[in-house]
């Protein structure tokens, strides 16, 4: 059966790279200076992958050009800490939230009795700068700054060198003793930690009230003659907190190495967390990231901390880190949303607290006012182009951004502040509540910027409650589109899908025109509460939305009559598809929505969303839940092909795997989601480690490559490279396609397959006549003919069957049934009757299964199931399925799997009630088995993808050969033909 094999004989496994990203570690291939006692090191990564870890990469070490504090000649800075390097000692600062307040920490290391003024050089450039706009004065903004690999501290003592460089995340130190300098002049002081001691495995351990920093146990070698020759050697602790080491005997003749590393994940880990918040890239792959940094300044006087400043960060294709952009002023400043242009422009926006906010060419600039949003533009390279506020006088937050090509930008969040910039609005007023801070939403807006960064319009975006914009995104004509939520029922309506508020809170859809005019607004939601967190459009401008859905569920049509036949149900009639009733009204849809193909029942838990919006807004073209008990959906992109791909956060070991990488880790992890263009999922997976991992946004480039960023706690993310030393950071996961096409085989049902192989003749024993025929089936329901077969009354079960059996009515396998074959086909049971056939078996062996009498056979795709579902195509293989088929109609029918790519179980069982009663009494096994034989003819929709009325409206030549009988309905044309022809299954 040459034709029954799977769609596909490559690994349709996406690969997938993901890196840690703090903005203080860059990729590059690491090599120590020479001289200094180490052989080079180098790490190679494949040329499309980012690594694993760039927080377990060389730590970026960025110059003092002013930025810092004139004391410090060296900076790394990372999640919640800075290092700093002075001539006389290292300072590790580290800054933590407790009781809403700000506080720092330091651990110092000096020399004692060292240089006072070593000459301290830069190892190894990197390619990556460091911007510093902090402040309003430009004169202190300090840009393109150089990053190396690591320090040397020249003649720290007499014939000592000290060399500092990142490895794995982790600060490592490097003493050089030349030839015939006594090591025994070392001696480091702490100051800050509470206590000092040594572990037992030799490490040096210092308790602070931040938790512990570890030197671990130090490596001491010598390289001669090419050898390496380890060196017994400890630490060794004096009075005064001061610690040097003690030393075994070694060649005095040549170079000595003391190699500790600083641990210091558990010290300069906390609460205070810096995290990635969003994520874009742009036409030549780079990707850029926005997020917080929490890091403390430089301890000049008292114990001061700053709070958060946002970064901005570029990385290229392969992973290397082109730049860091620290933005923000003297409050709490927080990056939310990042988009990019072709020209490698970025537009970032967010929230600060600041009154100095670093300001350029902006149209508002900083006040006394305390929360207001920014959007600014940075060049290429990490500089700034423009930077302004935008806000009025109470609480003013942006939380999304979107650019096109040509420079203009697309902003969305939420005020509450009633004098809100405000211009060519389609709502000039704030219609929410003034001051309601419980939740920080009153108005969502919306605002464009001219490629200038002049207002081109302002519009507020709300009703009389709580309204927030939390995602928007472009076109290539200037269109806007604006997803979020609304507590409001009188939210800004027009030409939508639904007019009517549908509970606690929904999610809202809004698109308005190049100019600000409103083309049309929906909400979209049903009795619970829906939230839209992240919004993308098509080439042909229809709209896509995810986000996340409490129940009760979305729209669900309700109730519908029983088994309702094709003329009974008019799709454009708004009663035949309903909202769940309100106040015992219904409210109604112009559509019939096609609703959770994944799961049956969400129950009380929350779940991801998402939802397709037609480009004229008022038609649903799919609306469906997925993920298990607990998720929530936070990004989503398409690409050229109408392809789409979403990320969010699970809770749940029962979410949907299709061709994943991984499996749950049991302490909540990202997901990622690619659905084709029809909708059905090619992938979806779980990532993460085996420590709490969130997913905040994704991207996909021209190439079908993935792009999500997020959160991680864990040190284990899947193809790491190097442990992860840090307690909490960003990462990013690049997935690349498959490699090789995807080509889809044609339709081939079971007969035209095996009638293709076999000259149609149908034989006991082949796989086909195995289905026909189950001998385990036949002696395991007849256990007196077992008795006989086991007794040599008979040879075999078949025997039995053959001579007797199937006069007696005696089913031959889970497939066939000899009372429905007779009672469908009253010819074969006259037939029958008279004698001119011995049985319906007898019929269906010789002629019923060649004439597709048993539609199953004729629907069902081999090639696809096998596909879809690798754990069958396995048993195939071995031998413990004859067929998919076989599965299909033992277990897979009842498992809920699909038997080719337009017939969706979960979809068919939810939008008609009479097939889920009948399945759960135990009269149907499926929605499949009933669809095969009553409902095709019905007319009824087998899944988002497929609309009968629709097909035949749309091709009078098939509607009218299915009237001239060449074909038993318009699906069967389009499975067979239709969907390779490129013909619409829906509107």
């Amino acid at each position: 059966m040459d034709n029954l094999v799977p769609e596909s004989d490559w690994d349709l496994t996406p690969t997938i790279h993901s890196t840690l990203v703090p903005f203080d570690h860059q990729l590059a291939s690491l090599q120590n200076p020479q001289g200094l006692g180490e052989k080079p090191v180098s790490l190679s990564l494949p040329a499309d992958a980012i690594p694993a870890s760039l927080g377990n990469l060389p730590l970026s070490f960025i110059a003092n050009v002013g930025q810092l504090d004139p004391e410090v000649e060296f900076l790394v800075q990372g999640a919640q800490h800075d290092i700093f390097f002075t001539p006389d000692e290292i300072v590790l600062s580290k800054s933590q939230v407790i009781d809403d307040e700000t506080i720092s920490h330091q651990v110092k290391v000096s020399f004692a009795d060292a240089n006072p003024d070593p000459t301290i050089e830069a190892i190894a450039p990197l390619p990556g700068v460091a911007n510093f706009i902090t402040g309003d004065d430009p004169s202190q903004w300090h840009e393109n700054i150089p990053t190396y690999q690591g320090i040397a501290y020249q003649n720290l003592y007499d014939g000592i060198d000290l060399i500092y460089r990142g490895d794995e995340g982790e600060l490592k130190s490097e003493f050089i003793v030349n030839p015939g300098v006594d090591p025994g002049q070392i001696r480091m002081n702490y100051t800050g930690g509470d206590r000092l001691n040594i572990r037992e495995d030799g490490a040096l351990v210092i308790e602070t009230p931040f938790g512990e920093l570890v030197e671990s146990a130090p490596y001491l070698y010598q390289d001669i003659n090419g050898e390496r020759v380890t060196v017994s050697g400890a630490y060794q602790l004096y009075n005064n907190a001061q610690v040097g080491f003690t030393i075994g005997e070694y060649d005095r003749s040549h170079p000595l190495a003391i190699d500790p590393t600083l641990e210091y994940t558990t010290y300069l880990g906390g609460s205070q967390f810096d995290s990635a918040r969003d994520i874009s890239v742009d036409e030549a792959g780079n990707i850029y990231l926005i997020g917080d940094v929490s890091s403390p300044d430089f301890p000049t006087t008292g114990n001061p901390a700053v709070p958060g400043k946002a970064f901005i960060s570029k990385l290229s294709n392969n992973g290397t880190l082109l730049y860091t952009t620290f933005l923000g002023g003297n409050g709490f400043n927080q990056g939310e949303g990042i988009a990019t242009d072709n020209a490698g422009n970025a537009y970032v926006t967010g929230v600060t607290l600041s009154n100095d906010f670093p300001i350029l060419n902006a149209i508002q600039g900083n006040s006394s006012l305390s929360h207001q949003a920014f959007i600014a533009k940075l060049s290429n390279t990490g500089s700034l182009v423009y930077s302004t506020l935008f806000g009025g006088s109470v609480f003013d937050a942006a939380r999304s951004i979107a650019a096109d090509n040509n420079g203009n930008v697309y902003v969305t969040g939420e005020t509450t502040s009633a004098d809100f910039p405000i211009l060519n609005a389609i709502q000039p007023a704030y219609g929410g509540t003034q001051n309601n801070f419980s939740l920080t939403l009153g108005d969502a807006f919306a605002v464009k910027l001219s490629s200038e960064g002049q207002l081109v319009y302002s519009t507020y975006l709300g009703g009389n409650n709580d309204d927030g914009g939390l995602g928007i995104a472009t076109d290539g004509n200037g269109n806007a589109y604006i997803t979020g939520a609304t507590y409001s029922n009188n939210f800004p309506i027009q030409n939508g899908l639904q007019s009517t508020f549908g509970g606690v809170q929904d999610a809202f859809i809004t698109k308005l025109g190049g100019d600000g005019n409103l083309v049309y607004s929906t909400y979209i939601g049903g009795t619970g509460s829906e939230l839209g967190e992240s919004i993308a459009v098509d080439t042909n401008q229809n709209v896509y939305i995810t986000g996340t859905v409490n129940a009760p569920l979305l729209p669900v049509i309700d109730p519908l009559p029983a088994a309702p036949a094709i003329a009974d149900r008019t799709f454009s009639d708004p009663s035949a598809a309903q909202f769940p009733p309100e106040n015992g009204s219904p409210r109604t849809f112009s559509f019939s929505p096609p609703i959770n193909p994944f799961e049956e029942n969400l129950g009380d838990s929350q779940s991801a969303f998402v939802t397709k919006l037609a480009n004229d807004g008022s038609r649903l073209i799919y609306s469906l839940l997925f993920g298990g008990s607990n998720n929530n959906g936070t990004g989503i992109a398409v690409d050229n092909s109408g392809n789409f791909y979403v990320t969010g956060t699970t809770n749940s070991d029962n979410f949907f795997k299709v061709n994943a990488f991984q499996g749950y880790s049991g302490q909540g992890d990202a997901f990622v989601t690619k659905f084709s263009v029809n909708g059905s999922v090619e992938y979806s997976t779980y990532l993460g480690g085996t420590a709490e991992d969130t997913s905040i946004g994704i991207e996909v480039d021209n190439a079908g490559t993935v792009y999500v960023a997020g959160n991680t706690y864990s040190g284990d993310l899947p193809n790491s490279l190097n442990r992860f030393g840090g307690n909490f950071n960003a990462f990013v996961a690049k997935i690349t396609p498959q490699s090789g096409p995807r080509v889809e085989l044609p339709f081939i049902n079971l007969i035209d397959a095996f009638s293709t192989s076999n000259g149609g003749a149908i034989l006991m024993g082949t796989p086909l006549g195995n289905v026909l025929f189950d001998e385990s089936f036949y002696l395991a329901t007849n256990p007196a003919v077992a008795e006989a077969v086991t007794s040599g009354v008979f040879p075999n079960g078949f025997e039995h069957f053959f001579s007797f059996g199937q006069f007696e009515g005696r089913q031959p396998s889970p497939f066939y049934n000899e009372g429905r074959y007779l009672a469908q086909n009253p010819d074969v049971a006259a037939a029958v009757a008279a004698g001119a056939i011995r049985s319906g078996f007898e019929h269906f062996r010789n002629f019923g299964l060649l004439e597709g009498r048993d539609r199953r056979t004729q629907l069902f795709h081999e090639g696809y199931y096998l596909n879809t579902y690798p754990d069958i195509a396995a048993a195939v293989a071995g031998n413990l399925n004859n067929l998919g088929f076989s599965h299909y109609i033992q277990f897979g029918q009842r498992e809920g799997r699909n038997p080719n790519r337009f017939f969706n179980e979960g979809f068919y069982r939810s939008i008609y009630p009479d097939v889920a009663a009948a399945i759960s009494a135990g009269s149907l096994a499926s929605g499949f088995e009933h669809f095969a034989f009553a409902g095709e003819k019905e007319g009824r929709q087998p899944s988002p993808l497929f609309n009968e009325q629709f097909y035949r409206a749309t091709y009078p030549d098939i509607d009218a050969a299915v009237a001239a009988g060449n074909f038993p309905s318009g699906f069967d044309h389009f499975l067979r033909f239709g969907a390779r022809e490129g013909r619409a299954g829906v509107g």
